[in-house]
């Protein structure tokens, strides 16, 4: 018997042996087919990140692409629109990579471009390399399968070649951006870089400007000006990131429109912990950028002293189609002519066209001789202006409208969401020698004011329109309040909505915890906290005040 059941024993097990082999052996033959078609994904996201590094490599030394004829493959671009392999933010035009211009390089994928005999036959190939113009996503248009879904690009970070960036250590190399010039870093060891207007820069520390741009007798004959980076011919395109260093002494006098530290940028400017000095100008003039399109500025403060004729801003002079978020101004800006639609703001003069300012707050003094004239916004047509605040004095000494956050809102339709002051709330004194003025807006024509708060009692003016939050308009007002005092809510609202939670309320009642309930009115969001810093004597801040 025991024979037979170890025998027994040994039988079964020899039959649950080879059934577990059958089916490792099946499981190793699958996953070695398995792994030979993701091999194949893992050779075309090795070629693309080989290609990255040579690119960026190349654009550093020759400030451009390098790049071959334009690709329209019209079935492949319609392809990949359709999926989510394809970057979101590509602009419209294609190229295809010269590999032989990056000196090298070896690929699993692709052919050579050089070798394509005319450039009427790329559009029919698809085993080659493109990349997008604007984002710089790097594209293989035959793809590699696997499991039924084609593989194009690395779509974890869409293969966007961020290239590398130039370091700036001095006022000279700061004032060659965008030059076009090949310059030698000599802090990198002799290493020369093309100093392109789309490319990528990055300041190494605090910069001193009066180096190459200082006041010698107050004439703008004879006063050695910044000049700034971009212009209408040739705009910023690139990127500038400041690490969280000091811009210093930069100083303007001029006649000339158009002046910052950037003049016209399309461009991304982010993290200068502050720059100062100070700039003398005529129309559209910022700290950071004069004239900003289709761009962004984030993380930025600026402490400089600002005169100009109009449109003119602690931050940007003009904003439009950009994002504007997390900046500050401490500075004085002051406007000296009231021309037709000048503005005149703590943070941007004018802002349009879908542009969106957020997380932004002005403590300088604001003076205008201009039409509009706000504590964050001077004008603002068919933009966002969220989370913002103003503790600076306002001056109107001529023009039409002030605004503790906008002088003026307007857009072509009354009720838009594209236009809006959001979350916001003034504390400052507004002087008004003008028609309208308002705690919050000045006029606000059209548009969405919502969750907003007014806590200034000292709003002195001589014109007929004065209203705690607005002074004459047809906004759409929801859940809006204002400190107690001798002014009206609303001076003159004609067309707009006004919901029945806006109300007046005592500074007492404005600085409880039931209040700040009654501003956050999105659970889930809770934009306004307690002040228990007090950071603002007691009234609601705003949460990210606090971090």
């Amino acid at each position: 018997m025991k024979i037979k059941n170890e025998k027994g024993v040994s039988l079964i097990t020899l039959t649950i042996a080879i059934v577990i082999l059958i089916a490792i052996t099946s499981m190793l033959v699958y996953s070695s087919q398995d792994s030979i078609r993701l091999s194949g994904v893992q050779k075309l996201y090795n070629d693309i990140a080989t290609l990255g590094d040579k690119v960026s490599s190349y654009y550093l030394e020759n400030g451009e692409l390098p790049i071959g004829a334009e690709y329209n493959n019209n079935n492949f671009i319609g392809d990949i629109s359709n999926t989510n392999q394809k970057n979101i933010n590509d602009g419209e035009k294609y190229y295809v990579l010269d590999l032989s211009a990056l000196g090298g390089v070896t690929l699993n994928y692709g052919r050579e471009y050089s070798n394509i005999e005319s450039a009427q036959d790329i559009n029919n190939l698809t085993d080659l390399y493109i990349i997008n113009s604007t984002t710089h996503t790097i594209y293989y248009p035959a793809g590699v399968e696997f499991e039924g879904t084609r593989y194009y690009t690395l779509q974890e970070n869409w293969s966007e070649v961020e290239l590398a960036a130039i370091p700036i250590y001095t006022a000279e190399q700061l004032a060659k951006i965008g030059t076009n010039e090949k310059i030698a870093i000599e802090e990198k060891d002799g290493a020369e870089y093309v100093f392109a207007s789309d490319a990528i820069y990055s300041l190494q520390n605090d910069i001193d400007l009066s180096t190459i741009c200082q006041k010698v007798d107050g004439t703008t004959q004879n006063d050695k000006s910044w000049e700034p980076i971009g212009t209408e011919i040739n705009p910023f395109k690139g990127k500038f990131y400041g690490n969280g260093y000091t811009i210093n002494n930069i100083y303007i006098n001029t006649n000339k429109n158009d002046q910052g530290l950037f003049g016209v940028s399309n461009g991304v400017v982010q993290d200068i912990k502050e720059i100062n000095g100070t700039i003398v100008a005529k129309e559209n003039v910022g700290a950071i950028c004069a004239r900003q399109g289709n761009g962004q500025i984030q993380n930025c403060k600026s402490n400089v002293n600002i005169t100009a004729e109009a449109n003119a801003g602690g931050i940007c002079g003009i904003s439009s189609s950009s994002k504007i978020y997390n900046c500050s101004n401490i500075g004085d800006v002051t406007t000296t002519n009231n021309k037709a639609d000048s503005t005149i703001a703590g943070i941007c003069g004018t802002n349009y066209e879908r542009s969106e300012i957020k997380y932004c707050y002005n403590i300088g003094e604001i003076t205008g001789k201009s039409n509009y004239t706000g504590g964050i916004v001077g004008t603002n047509y068919l933009g966002i202006i969220e989370e913002c605040y103003n503790t600076g004095t306002l001056s109107a000494l001529e023009g039409e409208s002030i605004g503790g956050i906008v002088g003026y809102q307007y857009a072509d339709e009354i009720s838009n969401e594209e236009n809006a002051i959001k979350n916001c709330y003034n504390t400052a004194g507004i002087e008004s020698q003008v028609a309208n003025a308002g705690g919050i807006c000045g006029n606000a024509k059209t548009g969405i004011i919502e969750n907003c708060y007014n806590a200034s009692k000292n709003i002195v003016a001589t014109g007929e329109n004065i209203g705690g939050i607005v002074g004459i308009g047809n906004p759409n007002i929801k859940n809006c309040y204002s400190i107690e005092g001798d002014i009206a809510l609303y001076a003159n609202i004609n067309v707009g909505t006004i919901d029945r939670e806006s109300a007046q309320m005592s500074e007492e009642n404005l600085k409880t915890a039931d209040f700040i309930k009654r501003l956050n009115t999105d659970e889930s969001n809770q934009i306004w906290e307690e002040d228990t810093e007090k950071l603002n004597n007691g009234y609601p801040i705003l949460s990210w005040q606090q971090k």
